[in-house]
């Protein structure tokens, strides 16, 4: 005699799926954080998402509808590291750091044409912390991310950024 042929047992196989779904819905009507609009003077962590953990030309830094992108270009034989968000910031400061050593906060300044922040690096190291702090609205957002995604690699197709 199979397991499957007593009711009860078939009963509960097709409830179950339907009662943990619905569990799942409701902790999250329940247990949810409500989203709500920056207060100014405030301060607000930027998420790091997946491309800064590795080595994909592109940093993408986001709370809420607020997304930041950083990606590094050659200029005059010296990188330069780019900043642009989806909102107007009145500025932002980088700190690079490796090791112990307390990073000094450096001011970028604004690219009217590129519509973007930019900072020439002197050196770059891939194992390097950066700091990002930005001040958009009268808020201020504060990251912290590795440089590994300062390079690119070649396994990943273009166009796709």
């Amino acid at each position: 005699m199979s397991i499957f042929t007593n009711k009860h047992v078939v009963v509960a196989v097709l409830v179950a799926p339907i009662l943990a779904i619905g569990a799942w819905y409701l902790v999250g009507l329940i247990g949810a954080e409500t989203p709500h609009a920056a207060v100014e003077g405030n301060q607000y962590p930027l998420v790091a998402k997946s491309n800064c953990r590795y080595e994909s030309g592109l940093c993408s830094l986001e709370n809420g509808d607020l997304e930041f992108e950083l990606y590094l270009t050659p200029a005059q034989g010296t990188p330069r590291l780019w900043v642009r968000a989806n909102e107007s910031a009145q500025g932002v400061l980088v700190a690079l750091s490796s090791g112990d050593a307390v990073p000094e906060p450096t001011a970028m300044q604004f690219e009217q044409s590129e519509g973007a922040w930019f900072l020439d690096l002197p050196q770059v190291e891939s194992e390097s912390d950066l700091y990002l702090v930005a001040q958009v609205q009268g808020s201020t957002y504060f990251a912290e991310t590795t440089t590994r995604f300062f390079t690119r690699l070649d396994s990943i197709p273009t166009g796709r950024d």
